[in-house]
């Protein structure tokens, strides 16, 4: 899924819902499931529901969301622990990972989920993989899960 997926259904998935769609990408991880983009709708509409989530796709709370989506499809396992962590020399043992970025001379920042080698796994709107290689970019801040 991309956020241009959205740009008819759910235009606010499509201009600001990187962070959402890298917490459904982590989610697919164990429910060794694709979601549809129906799917995510449905998930953005109850996250914002419950209050996890802004219509603006601006997450609240990540943690829940992921456990709604685990609830959605009937997986066991939860989201125990979240963390947010600055230091850019490691990922704090953490195997799930969004990082929020900035490419250089470009003010927005962006959402991507990483791995522990930092390298991209998947990039919502493929911006950093389109603009990174003209301009370079710098890693903010990361998000940690722990799912057990």
């Amino acid at each position: 899924m991309k956020q241009q997926d959205f740009r008819e259904i759910e235009p606010k998935i499509a201009r600001y819902g990187c962070y959402f769609l890298c917490l459904c990408k982590i989610a697919e991880r164990y429910l060794q499931k694709e979601l549809r983009v129906q799917d995510a709708v449905e998930i953005y509409l109850k996250s914002v529901n419950e209050g996890y989530l802004y219509e603006n796709c601006y997450v609240l709370k990540p943690q829940m969301i992921l456990n709604l989506i685990f609830k959605m499809f009937n997986y066991k396992k939860k989201c125990v622990y979240s963390n947010i962590f600055i230091h850019n020399d490691t990922t704090n043992g953490f195997t799930d990972i969004i990082a929020k970025v900035k490419v250089d001379k470009i003010t927005t920042t962006h959402f991507i989920l990483i791995g522990k080698d930092k390298k991209i796994i998947y990039d919502p709107d493929s911006f950093v993989e389109r603009e990174a290689k003209k301009r370079g970019y710098s890693f903010l801040s990361f998000r940690g899960f722990e799912i057990k």
